[in-house]
């Protein structure tokens, strides 16, 4: 097993993560898919901060620093379109979730 390093006081720790989006469909079926973000870990503090002042929307506000996302076409969809994709509720919760468990340290559930 690897020592932990701690980071350099007040370097970002980003993190690259499969983040797992429960996308509804037809009949009640939903269908986990996953994206790879990249997340930027805040303090426990940062975090119950924006949770108050913004709610989740605020938080991936300040977490989601990029992804590698693609369109049905099989394009690259640019991370300016982030406000957009995070407004989708499903979307929006499997972010929140994701990066919960990537800020804790949380193994991937397969």
């Amino acid at each position: 097993m690897a020592q932990f390093v701690m980071p350099k006081s007040g370097a970002p720790i980003l993190v690259w993560w499969p983040a797992t989006i429960n996308e509804p469909h037809d009949d009640g079926v939903v269908e986990a898919k996953t994206m790879h973000v990249r997340f930027q870990i805040v303090t426990d503090e940062d975090l119950q901060t924006l949770l108050r002042e913004g709610g989740v929307a605020a938080v991936l506000g300040r977490v989601v620093a990029g992804w590698k996302l693609k369109d049905r076409d099989g394009a690259d969809v640019p991370f300016d379109h982030f406000g957009e994709i995070a407004a989708i509720p499903f979307v929006r919760e499997g972010l929140f979730a994701s990066y919960l468990d990537c800020s804790r340290g949380a193994p991937r559930k397969n």
